[in-house]
């Protein structure tokens, strides 16, 4: 756990209710997991920034280092990988298929999922892990500032983002948090009895070719007619 971030912590606690809400057995062996008749499965999970606190840190512990023979957290680099969110889930659930992260700016999970459907219907595996974790907590406030100064966070009288509606002014600056869903092959899903909450049919993606925060700023103002996927939420 020394390892870890806390969007790494995130990750594995939604993989695990994930996994159970989907009807599989989980069953822990010391600090790891065993999952049961889940075959063929990987990992693919969205992230739009990773390591902000470590990195943070690290700078600070550095400067310490260099002026007053501090102590250097030898942990950095395993910390700030952005990799690991669906790394660690590969390691505690014993998963040995694919385990790859998106980033994608705000739409880093929502991309995941649709790639993870994606692959099940190509064939490429009948299971994945997919979703999106974020956690943008960071001690100087300049990550939330950076989003108030592009025009980015919600401006409404009552702090309430609303963001399906045509009044949305910006997105609520939080922690972060995290969604993960256990997608499968649906005559998979069929045969073990799982609860099924909804059918992929399809999925495309494409870019704007625009401003890199302009598109951000037009739908979190509701300038554009939709809104964008949030990394942190499905």
């Amino acid at each position: 756990m020394k390892m870890m971030q806390d969007e790494d912590r995130i990750s594995l606690l939604c993989a695990l209710l994930a996994l159970k809400d989907a009807g599989y057995n989980v069953e822990q062996q010391d600090k790891l997991y065993t999952i049961k008749n889940l075959p063929h499965a990987s990992i693919l999970i969205g992230t739009g920034f990773s390591g902000l606190q470590t990195s943070f840190n690290s700078y600070c512990s550095h400067n310490c280092e260099e002026k007053a023979h501090g102590h250097f957290d030898r942990m950095i680099i395993p910390r700030m990988m952005p990799n690991s969110v669906a790394a660690w889930i590969s390691i505690f659930f014993n998963i040995k298929g694919g385990a790859l992260t998106v980033n994608a700016s705000c739409a880093s999970g929502t991309i995941a999922v649709g790639r993870a459907s994606r692959s099940i219907k190509n064939g490429y595996c009948t299971s994945v892990i997919a979703g999106g974790v974020e956690c943008m907590k960071e001690s100087t406030g300049a990550i939330m500032r950076g989003f108030d100064v592009i025009g980015a966070l919600t401006t409404s009288d009552d702090g309430y983002p609303i963001p399906f509606s045509k009044k949305r002014s910006g997105f609520l600056f939080s922690e972060g948090g995290g969604c993960i869903l256990v997608l499968e092959e649906l005559e998979q899903a069929l045969k073990r009895g799982a609860g099924i909450y909804a059918e992929i049919v399809d999925y495309s993606e494409n870019s704007d070719a625009y401003g890199i925060i302009r598109t951000l700023i037009n739908a979190t103002k509701g300038i554009l007619g939709h809104t964008i996927g949030a990394s942190g939420a499905i």
